[in-house]
């Protein structure tokens, strides 16, 4: 969904979002895609993310990846990736 300023909610349909891994990482639990690129073109979105160097793993009873991520693009600032299944 697109959630405009205003708080209104738009759906997304098929291809008005993609979502593609465009680099990964070796770890000691398996590779993990670190770097995506994220486009939304009816919105004039077109971001890439990347989590810093590190290992991630949270390792407790069900292991996943979780890292701090810097956003740019045409938008830039700060979050948060969770990946699960890797």
């Amino acid at each position: 969904s697109w959630i405009t300023p205003e708080r209104d909610v738009q759906g997304l349909g098929p291809g008005e979002l993609t979502i593609d891994p465009v680099s990964w990482r070796e770890t000691p639990r398996g590779r993990v895609p670190v770097g995506w690129e994220i486009r939304i073109p009816g919105q004039n979105v077109a971001l890439t993310v990347a989590a810093p160097p590190g290992d991630y793993w949270n390792l407790g009873q069900f292991p996943y990846w979780e890292s701090p991520v810097e956003v740019s693009g045409s938008h830039q600032g700060r979050g948060y990736m969770e990946l699960t299944g890797y």
